[in-house]
């Protein structure tokens, strides 16, 4: 504890300690009206800027520098440009400053400056989606699918150059891993500014995420009125699903009001066949498993933001997503004895389950000025109610189907999550050297209660071996200290990230510890006329178990599996070293390496207690290492044809502790999309990935294969987008098959989910309102607004 006081400290000495002289003044017009918005620039003698900021509602403004000689420069747009060198050697107050119309006087100044589509930053690449005539219309998700290096799979799962488990964020709000999905549904391609796709995230963000990040960046509302999207889809594959849609945007004044309401009506299934062999004794086990589901889901989004003054902004947001469905799973278990059949058991298994998530956000941004200094803060409770009641009815025939016995049993499952964070980041740039830095605290409590019934005599008694109740509470304690500064043609970027992590079960003693997370980024400028640059990164991450995995219960899967929490996980750690060449925006080779220990993974095993019982649960298995090469091509072959095309090849090792396990894999994986301006005003974007086999911890799964295909066309005065999509057209990533090969266990699985999905979907956004005058104001100052 005392090196986490220690270093917590160390994070929270102020970042200068140098004498500090204010600059302070009001700006009017000749009629002595206060000029709001006015931009405020201190440059040296050199006309570098030192720093800037922006007049209030009141017209006054400040600057705080140290002892030297500047240029003061105050402008706004339809006025004269006011200068004077100013020397400082203690504080200065200017009085009020009088600004002078220009003599030409135009009716209206419209500026826009056309950003690239793709930006490549020294620890990130950033998608314009404003940019982007192919974003229009679509969800958040959807238009994720537009973005370099990502790829997102008909389930909705998320990953980074061919890695998985890539984390949300959103406004600089970290989206807990059960609603990500849900969230980025209701949010709509109009409402989002840029994409920011970030494989190695700096120290500002958790240590934890270790794939990646997708940094989600809304827009600025600056129009006066109402603005909304209404939105339809009918989605078709084995079985059909629909759903539809709203948001509304309305500004007055200083208040932004938003909100958005989605409903879905859906039906899926999922399908497994397992043939599991045990050695040496020459027995095996067959398990075929169907399920069909129902839900309903509704998603609610409500906030609003308030501009206290041009330099405060205070928001409130509530979210919503409640989902309710039944399942009927059909399970038959085959069990053969030196592979002659012995016994056969068919499993009826209904069940309903009730799904609530909700989360209460409040943050605050303080704009210090306009070049740098930024101080926010976010704070977020999140709850997540699930309750599940499933029948289990099982009937047991011999090898020539006669029937011996039955078991019916049903089980109760509730489970309350409630999380807590909050975090304060400041950035405060120095002459030659940026800092971020920041603190972060979150309180996850989980209380959960597993009820396991039997019918004995028609009469439901409970199982006290398979029934638990506990609670769980996990704090962790964060702080962090980036330093960014530019040595020549030399970008450096230094992050040093502390996490003190107490984890509590029921009355069981506290497990803590205390981990640092070492970040280093350096981009080299090779030649800036080609804009041709080498990046190096090391950093260290952390994987937690989830919940699930560490809690202390039993469930039950079929008559002859059962899943259970290991309390005694660990964390896993990984240590990974990168080096990139960027050839301009368009080109990026990177090679890396990548070391994780204590590396946990769901392994599988027969009961030690009753060999007929199958167990699945999560061990620290052993340790992996990884090497690999991306390739990321941006390439415009025409200008109605533009292509991205990504590369990659890996080479992975896994060693169990215990000498017991040990698997190699090198694989393949090519992403390729192209953007077609197709005639009839047509937009056409086809979206290929090709993976040879992959291996999971012990699982290895078999190549995959998908093509999607999306056309979508504006109609009625193109406010109106109408959008068919195909996803997985040759039906080859919904069938799967992995298999594993673990303590003298064998198993071979095939898996079959939708595929060769087919959406049709609708999408009208509308308008209501008349400018507002301040976005000429804001857009004055675009160029020092870009460069926070």
């Amino acid at each position: 504890m005392k090196s986490l006081k220690h270093f917590l400290i160390l994070l929270l000495i102020p970042i200068y300690s140098f004498s500090q002289y204010d600059i302070s003044g009001i700006v009017k017009d000749s009629n002595n009206v206060s000029i709001e918005f006015a931009n405020v620039v201190l440059t040296n003698l050199e006309n570098e800027i030192i720093l800037g900021t922006i007049t209030d509602k009141e017209g006054t403004f400040n600057l705080s520098v140290k002892e030297g000689d500047y240029k003061l420069i105050i402008s706004f747009i339809g006025y004269d440009k006011w200068m004077k060198n100013i020397h400082i050697i203690n504080n200065k107050n200017l009085g009020i400053v009088i600004l002078d119309k220009n003599k030409i006087e135009l009716e209206e100044i419209v500026l826009t400056a056309k950003k690239p589509l793709i930006e490549q930053k020294a620890d990130r690449m950033v998608f314009n989606v404003s940019e982007s005539p192919f974003a229009k219309g679509k969800n958040a998700l959807k238009t994720l699918e537009l973005a370099p290096m990502v790829w997102v799979s008909s389930k909705g799962n998320i990953s980074i150059n061919g890695r998985g488990e890539v984390r949300v964020v959103v406004n600089g709000k970290l989206l807990p891993k059960e609603v990500s999905q849900s969230y980025l549904n209701s949010l709509r391609s109009e409402d989002i500014e840029k994409i920011e796709i970030i494989p190695n995230p700096p120290a500002e963000y958790e240590a934890e995420i270790k794939s990646g990040i997708v940094n989600i960046i809304l827009k600025k509302h600056i129009d006066e009125g109402l603005k909304g999207n209404i939105n339809s889809s009918y989605t078709q594959h084995r079985f059909s699903s629909y759903g539809i849609g709203m948001s509304l945007n309305y500004k007055t004044g200083k208040w932004l009001w938003y909100g958005s309401y989605n409903y879905s009506q859906d039906k899926d299934f999922f399908e497994r066949e397992v043939e599991t062999v045990y050695e040496p004794e020459n027995t095996k086990r067959l398990t075929n498993f169907q399920s069909i589901e129902w839900s309903l889901g509704n998603t609610y989004r409500l906030g609003f933001d308030y501009d206290i003054s041009s330099k405060h902004r205070f928001g409130i947001e509530y979210y919503s997503y409640n989902n309710n469905y039944r399942e009927s799973i059909d399970n038959e278990v085959m069990s053969y004895d030196n592979f002659i059949l012995q016994e056969v058991v068919k499993g009826d298994y209904p069940g309903n389950v009730d799904k609530r998530k909700q989360s209460y956000t409040l943050n605050y941004n303080w704009e210090i000025d306009t070049i740098g200094k930024k101080l926010t803060f976010l704070s977020d409770y999140y709850i997540y109610k699930n309750k599940r009641i499933s029948d289990y009815h099982d009937d047991i025939f011999d090898n020539e189907e006669n029937y011996l016995d039955s078991e019916t049993s049903r089980g109760k499952v509730g489970g309350d999550i409630s999380v807590f964070t909050s975090k304060l980041d400041y950035i405060h740039p120095l002459e030659k050297v940026t800092f971020h830095t920041g603190i972060k605290f979150s309180n996850a409590c989980l209380d959960n209660k597993n009820i396991h019934e039997v019918l004995i005599n028609n009469i439901y008694e409970i199982d006290q071996q398979k029934t638990t109740t506990y609670d769980f509470n996990e704090k962790v304690s964060a702080a962090y200290l980036k330093a960014s500064t530019k040595l020549g043609d030399v970008q450096l970027q230094f992050g040093i990230r502390g996490e003190y992590t107490q984890n509590q079960f029921s009355n069981n003693p506290e497990k803590n510890y205390f981990s640092a997370f070492p970040s280093i980024f350096a981009k080299h400028y090779i030649n800036k006329e080609k804009n041709t640059s080498l990046r190096y990164y090391y950093g260290k991450k952390i994987s937690r178990p989830s919940y699930k995995l560490m809690s202390p219960y039993e469930y039950l899967i079929d008559i002859y599996t059962v899943f259970r929490g290991n309390e005694d996980l660990k964390p896993q750690y990984t240590n990974e070293f990168s080096l990139t060449y960027y050839l301009g925006n368009k080109h990026s080779f990177q090679g890396f390496y990548s070391h994780t220990k204590d590396m946990f993974n769901i392994v599988e095993y027969r009961d030690i207690d009753d060999a007929n019982i199958n167990v699945e649960t999560t061990e620290n298995i052993g340790e992996s290492h990884s090497y690999g090469l991306h390739i990321n091509n941006n390439i415009n072959i025409t200008k109605w044809w533009k292509t991205y095309t990504g590369l990659g090849v890996n080479y992975s090792k896994i060693l169990s502790y215990d000498k017991t396990f040990q698997a190699k894999n090198f694989f393949l994986y090519v992403n390729h999309r192209s953007n077609l301006n197709l005639p009839l005003s047509i937009d056409c974007t086809i979206n290929s990935r090709f993976m040879t086999p992959v291996l999971d911890g012990i699982y290895e799964y078999s190549e995959i294969f998908n093509l999607n295909i999306s056309l979508q066309k504006e109609v009625l005065g193109n406010k109106g987008v109408v959008s068919l999509d195909i996803s997985d057209v040759f039906y080859t990533e919904g069938k799967y098959n992995l298999t594993s090969n673990y303590k003298d266990q064998f198993s071979y699985t095939k898996v079959e989910r939708p595929g060769r999905i087919i959406m049709l979907s609708f999408s009208y956004s509308f308008s209501s309102g008349t400018k507002f005058n301040k976005e000429r104001k804001e857009k004055s100052n675009q160029e020092e607004l870009q460069r926070i």
